[in-house]
């Protein structure tokens, strides 16, 4: 009989089935941990986070400093690290009016993302500044932050935040502020902010796993990735109509094989003195292309033409799609609609063919207007737009104080 310290097993047990119990609950502990949450950490994305890099006024590079610029400098007095050239911050508040902001320079953060915050921190005197993680909006405003008051100990000790990324961010910052009505003297050093990367073990079915990161990767020695690059070809459309004007383009899209036994199609754009006109061609093999006489829309009183919609924009088949008139998705600019008051935006429209389009009565569904790109997130069942929006980039090494564009991420379950 089997027997383990503290288990007296029952007489009425066979050997077999105590056995079977055995090797059930070895490989229950064994799954329990194949499915235990593993969580991977990017980066850190704090510029100068060891404070050992500063101004000739002794002020850390890679931050920015409010009032009282004076009382946040670079000091030998303390020093996290165990080398003798190693530095800390010092951060001074000598003003029970005027407040202390350190701040780091904005990073593009993802929603739905947790970032973790760490520091280190040593009071001398005093009430020791506070610790904040901070969210912004493409405007620039500061939408979400949360903040830690560390407790006033002559030890080094470590303080931490964990914060998930709300929707609408762009940028993350970490700070160091001290209240106006506090005084006080305190060390900072080893500031880190990182994000979490869930990771999952499990391999799907019939799916490549691209390897264009370190995701799937424990280790690399003595290998490194290179990106090859592609074969150009010579040009596929160019422009040979009257309304293509002189220049066409891959501002569309192309589909091979959607729905099954259409073959290659493509969308793509034509300018043509300040107009713009999607058109649509086909081929057999993808590098012979024939532009053929839809009908639709009239370019100088004539209809024998293959312009498909006026503007542009990117498409997807969706297969899954129960309303037939709904077959077809597009994506595109929508000009500002005085009748009906509504503004500039990125708008969508709904084909059955891909060829006749109807736009969305509750267009614009996404604020700003430039180019897109718009696809289908079949695991998630999500439709993915790619947008260029127009976002303020000031605390950046990026354009400061300025505003820039970037390439935004937004989801739909319907596409609207």
């Amino acid at each position: 009989m089997v027997k383990s310290k503290g288990i007296n097993p029952s007489p009425h047990l066979s050997k077999t089935a105590i056995l079977k119990c055995i090797i059930l609950l070895i490989q229950f502990v064994y799954f329990q941990k194949l499915s235990a949450q593993v969580i991977l950490y990017g980066e850190n994305l704090v510029a100068n986070s060891d404070f050992m890099s500063k101004d000739p006024e002794g002020r850390p590079l890679g931050w920015t400093m409010g009032r009282s610029l004076q009382t946040a400098t670079i000091s030998s007095e303390q020093k996290h690290g165990s080398t003798n050239d190693d530095f800390s911050l010092q951060v001074s508040d000598s003003s029970a009016t005027v407040g202390l902001s350190l701040r780091s320079e904005k990073h593009v953060a993802s929603p739905a993302i947790d970032y973790v915050a760490t520091a280190w921190i040593k009071c001398k005197n005093g009430t020791p500044a506070n610790f904040y993680v901070e969210f912004w909006d493409q405007n620039n405003k500061r939408i979400q932050d949360k903040t830690v008051s560390p407790p006033f100990d002559t030890a080094w000790q470590q303080i931490k935040i964990v914060m998930r990324a709300p929707d609408k961010c762009t940028h993350i910052t970490v700070s160091i502020q001290s209240g106006e009505e506090s005084k006080g003297i305190s060390f900072w050093d080893d500031v880190e902010l990182r994000y979490e990367i869930p990771y999952s073990s499990k391999l799907e079915t019939n799916r490549r796993e691209l390897f264009v990161d370190n995701y799937r990767l424990e280790t690399m020695v003595d290998v490194q990735r290179i990106v090859h690059p592609g074969e150009k070809s010579r040009p596929l459309i160019v422009a040979t109509e009257a309304w293509e004007g002189n220049a066409v383009y891959i501002y569309g899209t192309v589909l091979f094989d959607e729905p099954k036994g259409s073959g290659y199609r493509m969308w793509y754009t034509a300018y043509n003195k300040g107009d713009y006109f999607l058109c649509y061609a086909t081929s057999k093999d993808g590098i012979k292309w024939q532009k053929p006489n839809l009908g639709i829309i009239e370019y100088k009183g004539s209809t024998k033409n293959n312009i498909c919609k006026l503007n542009g924009g990117t498409l997807i088949y969706d297969r899954y799609e129960t309303n037939p008139e709904r077959r077809y998705k597009l994506m595109d600019v929508i000009k500002t609609d005085t009748v009906r008051k509504r503004p500039f935006g990125y708008g969508v429209f709904f084909s059955k063919d891909g060829l006749n389009w109807k736009a969305y009565e509750g267009n614009p569904v996404i604020s700003y207007a430039d180019v897109s790109a718009v696809a289908y997130d079949e695991s998630k069942r999500l439709f993915i737009a790619v947008t260029k929006q127009n976002m303020s980039m000031s605390n950046t090494s990026v354009t400061p104080k300025k505003l820039d564009r970037a390439a935004f991420i937004s989801t739909s379950k319907d596409f609207t």
